[in-house]
C-alpha cells in the first residue's frame, strides 16, 4: 500500500506486548504497550480496551470494541469499533498437521 508521498505506509500500531482477559462468553478486556512509527519519531503508546461480542453461528461473531490509545508525550485517541469476524480453530489445525 502506498502513502500520498509514494512511500509505503507504515502500520498504525505495532504491539510489543499485551494481554487479554475474557470474562464469560461475551466480554473481553485487553491492554498492551507498543510503538507507533512516525516519520519524525516513533511514539510509545499504551492501548486499553474492552470488547463485547455476540455469536451468530458456531464460527461467526459480531462485536463492539471500545479502545483508548495513550501516546506518551502527545495526544492520544479514543475509538469505538464494530466488526464481524470468523473464529478459527488453530489448535485443531496444528494437531492435524503433526498427525500426518
Amino acid at each position: 500500500m502506498q502513502g500520498r508521498s509514494g512511500s509505503p505506509e507504515r502500520p498504525s500500531f505495532l504491539g510489543a506486548g499485551g494481554t487479554l482477559y475474557k470474562v464469560g462468553d461475551h466480554l473481553t478486556f485487553f491492554g498492551g504497550l507498543g510503538v507507533e512509527p512516525a516519520k519524525e519519531q516513533n511514539l510509545t503508546m499504551t492501548r486499553l480496551g474492552a470488547e463485547y461480542g455476540w455469536h451468530l453461528t458456531q464460527n461467526w461473531e459480531v462485536g463492539i470494541d471500545v479502545l483508548w490509545d495513550g501516546r506518551w508525550g502527545t495526544i492520544g485517541g479514543r475509538w469505538l469499533v464494530r466488526g464481524i469476524r470468523q473464529q478459527r480453530r488453530c489448535k485443531q489445525r496444528i494437531r492435524n498437521k503433526t498427525n500426518k
